[in-house]
């Protein structure tokens, strides 16, 4: 195997790790849909009596539970992977990714008649300073 084959392969990473980052608010609404949209089924599989009721809720809460344990692991291994990053000008574009998902979440909060920037201009302009 080459030596230059896991630096490359930690470069794509990184590099989807930034994506999950600045995509963030897409990503946040898919997973709520489709969880939503999950639980909605089961329900009405449980009140139109396909299923039972018991049933039901017990693969609520069994797939709750898989979920969190899957985000709340999939979260994890990409902050261990934005912080090994090695490459200068990917570390730059993901701190500056991390600033302005931070900025946005921080904006939203403060004030939320204000509208916050787009992502994609705010690293633009800030990650070549």
């Amino acid at each position: 195997m080459n030596s230059t084959q896991p630096s490359k392969f930690r470069s794509v990473l990184a590099k989807a790790s930034i994506w999950t980052i600045v995509n963030h608010n897409f990503l946040a609404g898919r997973v709520r849909i489709y969880v939503w949209s999950a639980s909605a089924t089961v329900l009405f599989l449980s009140i139109a009596s396909i299923i039972p009721l018991q049933t039901a809720l017990y693969l609520l809460l069994f797939c709750g539970s898989a979920i969190m344990i899957l985000l709340w692991s999939l979260i994890n291994w990409r902050k261990s992977i934005l912080l090994h990053i090695q490459n200068p000008e990917l570390k730059k574009t993901a701190y500056a990714a991390m600033l302005a998902l931070i900025h946005s979440k921080a904006s939203r909060h403060d004030n939320p008649k204000k509208k916050a920037v787009p992502l994609h201009r705010w690293i633009r302009k800030n990650s070549h300073q």
